[in-house]
């Protein structure tokens, strides 16, 4: 696949259809994605979002006993910031991309990634579960496991935890600086 076969500038569907409304970047699907004419991966665009190149339509609380912001995306705004971008830095992006997510894996597989976050501790009564603290943490990340500074061991996925990572390398900071500011400036 050519960078020039990334973005159709015509809609493949009637006009006269409704545009799907804006859901969490986690909810889209690649069939949704070519609907709308975008030919890029996944986990591409889901990065976009993270590095601010496609920005929420709206932002929203959800849950009931405990408050979660999550942000929607419209796959329409996605198409306009990537024609508006231009395939040239299209091809850029996805080759930081690229870049980036080959340093971090190598990383991860040679020490673990440091990660800072918190974990829920639960009460459960019958028929009611809610959170009943949040436990704050330092830690390595490896193999979908954290290992916090108190030499415990919790699972890096689900809704119980939340984490970030705390460093980066050389290499990911100079890839930053060189390219993705520049092209956000755009």
């Amino acid at each position: 696949m050519t960078t020039d076969d990334c973005i159709e500038r015509k809609s493949p569907f009637d006009e006269s259809e409704s545009i799907p409304s804006g859901k969490p970047v986690s909810k889209f699907r690649k069939d949704e994605l070519r609907r709308m004419g975008i030919d890029l991966p996944l986990t591409f665009v889901r990065w976009l979002a993270n590095q601010g190149f496609w920005s929420p339509m709206e932002t929203r609380m959800t849950g009931e006993n405990w408050h979660t912001v999550v942000a929607y995306y419209s796959l329409e705004d996605l198409r306009n910031s990537l024609n508006q971008l231009g395939k040239q830095d299209i091809f850029e992006l996805q080759r930081v991309w690229r870049l980036l997510k080959a340093v971090r894996s190598k990383n991860d597989r040679r020490s673990g990634a440091h990660v800072t976050g918190r974990y829920a501790i639960w009460e459960s009564n019958d028929d009611d579960e809610r959170v009943l603290q949040w436990v704050p943490f330092e830690g390595v990340l490896k193999n979908g496991w954290i290992v916090t500074g108190r030499g415990e061991r919790k699972s890096a996925t689900g809704n119980h935890i939340e984490y970030r990572r705390t460093e980066k390398t050389s290499m990911e900071h100079d890839v930053k600086d060189d390219s993705l500011q520049r092209i956000k400036g755009l």
